[in-house]
């Protein structure tokens, strides 16, 4: 089926309402930003809290609406589980700020952040609507070669983690594993950096490796015990994404990665329980609950910035590190304007001791150009996930296990990396992308020979 042409046939584009519907989302939005930018101040007389969260449901209801009707498959899930994710720490947010924070953070601040949040997908779903999806690609590649580059580079990456774990004592039996929620930012610099794209690099090879089975799911297994070394629950999920997101786009059972995204999810949560160091003596209810609350923290975190923040704008500072080509450790002007390093500073760390506070895209938006910002990162986000659209469109058709892979890495990269992490995630999204791009490269198929496992 051409993926244009049914997109021009599609109700949702066509008939008399396709010339207005461009002014009705921009004057939607707008209507947006001045709720926001009215009822997020603090002083007014008005009930606030109860403005802004009405307004975060109808944007989440608008884009779930949006998004049933006008995305499919498995991107329509992966939709579903993010307005799922808004709405489930908002809930959580206020009960949860104990984990984090002495005092008293007011309702108000959290339906600010949840609004933000909203309004963001909100924005992402008229830019999905808007926009054509991508026609998808096929890469001519060899990839017997191409596994061959991948069991080095994993070789390789593990190597590197051990060396620069083993350096600084910071392997599983050099260090107490119970407080390892504190250690395991114990770098920084130039060991740091390398590590991080050594976790980069297996990333794209784990599950590569995986889904193509026999001898090279042995080298995958090798590389996720190395990323389990650094003890980074963030790429671990990510590769786990990948294979079953590639997996399910081949066989088209749905249910497989509703499966293993729930049982990722209450993985995730119950491992808050070892990170906040709770183990190491009796565990009380309230903490454990403080703890497991904590799982989903991208809307208290972004309330708690906003609280701290004081209505300051940062005017794209933190946006600088993915744009300049060279590694963060070696301009400290990019460490201390980095979404890491503000995020820390404001809540009293230095930007080596943690890895910054999780906001989202259109949060980080927020924090730097107002609603605005949380609109137009947004809407970019949305026209962006509208190409990758075309990739899984692509993927299904072909059944090739090489373009599956690259739909998967590419819904992994915009809707786990670059929506929850915003700038945080760009130096990991930038190097696997200019990894990736080498490899298949180095592995292209010249003249007319076919690749015999590209299917």
């Amino acid at each position: 089926m051409n993926t244009h042409k049914s997109w021009q046939a599609s109700p949702l584009y066509s008939g008399s309402c396709a010339p207005i519907r461009p002014l009705v989302y921009s004057l939607v939005l707008v209507s947006v930003a001045i709720v926001l930018t009215i009822f997020a101040e603090p002083t007014l007389p008005t009930p606030n809290t109860a403005i802004l969260i009405s307004t975060g449901f109808i944007c989440i209801t608008i884009f779930v609406w949006h998004m049933k009707n006008a995305s499919t498959g498995v991107l329509r899930l992966v939709f579903m589980l993010l307005a799922v994710h808004a709405i489930v720490g908002f809930a959580v947010a206020q009960s949860s700020a104990p984990a984090i924070v002495s005092g008293t953070l007011d309702d108000r601040t959290f339906s600010v952040s949840f609004a933000i949040v909203a309004s963001g997908l909100l924005a992402a779903s008229f830019a999905f609507h808007l926009s054509r999806p991508s026609k998808g690609w096929s890469p001519r590649v060899d990839s017997e070669k191409l596994i061959r580059i991948s069991k080095v580079m994993t070789v390789a990456a593990v190597a590197a983690i051990l060396w620069f774990y083993r350096k600084n004592h910071l392997l599983p039996w050099d260090v107490d594993i119970l407080k390892i929620g504190e250690l395991r930012y114990g770098l920084a610099g130039s060991d740091e950096w390398l590590i991080n794209r050594s976790t980069d690099v297996l990333t794209l090879t784990i599950p590569l490796l995986f889904l193509f089975g026999g001898w090279s799911r042995v080298f995958s297994l090798v590389g996720f015990a190395g990323l389990a070394i650094t003890f980074k629950r963030a790429p671990i999920l990510a590769v786990v994404l990948v294979a079953v997101l590639a997996n399910v786009l081949r066989s088209g059972r749905q249910a497989i990665l509703v499966l293993v995204l729930g049982t990722l999810l209450c993985l995730y949560a119950a491992s808050q329980i070892f990170y906040f160091g709770l183990l190491d003596g009796d565990i009380a209810p309230d903490d454990a609950y403080l703890s497991v609350a904590s799982g989903l923290p991208e809307v208290r975190d972004l309330g708690w910035m906003l609280w701290l923040n004081k209505s300051q704008l940062h005017w794209g500072t933190t946006f600088v590190q993915p744009i300049l080509p060279i590694p963060s450790f070696m301009s400290p002007w990019i460490q201390q304007h980095s979404l890491r390093a503000l995020s820390s500073k404001m809540i009293g760390y230095d930007w080596e001791e943690m890895g910054g506070l999780r906001i989202t895209l259109a949060g980080e938006g927020y924090l730097n150009f107002g609603p605005i910002g949380a609109l137009v990162l947004g809407g970019i986000w949305g026209w962006g996930m509208r190409k990758v659209s075309g990739f899984s469109s692509h993927a299904v058709r072909s059944g090739s296990v090489i373009d599956a892979y690259l739909a998967a890495l590419l819904v992994s990269w915009m809707a786990f990396w670059i929506y929850l992490g915003g700038s945080q995630a760009s130096g990991s999204v930038r190097t696997a992308s200019g990894i990736l791009f080498l490899s298949l490269y180095a592995s292209r198929i010249t003249g007319d020979r076919v690749s015999p496992a590209s299917v």
